[in-house]
């Protein structure tokens, strides 16, 4: 039996970062990418907490926290400042299901479950509108983490959270992106498109701006 995924509460800063979670993630995936030798889970937690911090301050006066920003307004905001080393976001277009249908929740899962199979080590920016979360794939663990307060309901205490799945199974992969709706839904989120973007070190590949993201999010039975 697939035991309940371990979760890390992550504190969440008191400076307004309102609208600054795609720049966080953002920041998150660099880190992660250029880690060279293993990290352990409290370390991703630290630097994490560290990032969630800090980056809302240093974009401050190139950001308008009245704008949400897509994952390639902020990439070009946090290179401008030297803050991140040239990515790619290679964007996955789950399909034109909406986030809280059958249909777009399983394509989220074979999305994953797709990935798992293919590499050791993945990052991804995953974006339903007005949020974007950090998917990942480490240690042969899928993990998920949400900058934004999240309540007991989710299994946070108010700050933001670490979810780390057993294993790459399907079960954790359909158990990750049913705590992303659940998250979802729970915050009053619309229904709307979905999409995913694996970050990778290198340069930028632009992309026509109609296919940017509205995303999903994972983990919980």
């Amino acid at each position: 039996m697939l035991k309940e995924p371990k979760l890390q509460h992550v504190a969440t800063p008191e400076n307004d970062g309102t609208n600054a979670c795609a720049f966080i993630t953002l920041a998150i995936c660099n880190w992660f990418l250029g880690t060279e030798t293993t990290v352990d889970w409290l370390e991703m937690k630290v630097e994490s907490e560290n990032l969630i911090t800090s980056v809302p301050f240093l974009i401050n006066d190139s950001s308008d926290v009245h704008e949400a920003y897509e994952p390639l307004s902020a990439y070009e905001v946090l290179r401008k400042k030297s803050m991140v080393s040239e990515l790619q976001l290679s964007e996955e277009f789950i399909n034109d299901c909406t986030v809280f249908t059958e249909a777009g929740k399983d394509a989220l899962t074979n999305a994953l479950v797709t990935k798992a199979r293919e590499t050791e080590k993945a990052i991804a920016m995953d974006t339903c509108a007005p949020y974007t979360f950090v998917i990942g794939i480490y240690q042969e663990k899928l993990f998920l983490l949400d900058s934004h307060p999240i309540d007991e309901v989710l299994g946070s205490d108010g700050n933001g959270i670490l979810l780390i799945s057993e294993n790459l199974s399907v079960k954790s992969c359909k158990i990750v992106a049913q705590w992303i709706l659940k998250r979802l839904q729970h915050s009053g989120t619309p229904d709307g498109h979905q999409s995913l973007a694996w970050v990778i070190k290198g340069k930028l590949k632009r992309q026509n701006k109609s296919k940017i993201i509205v995303v999903s999010y994972v983990v919980k039975a």
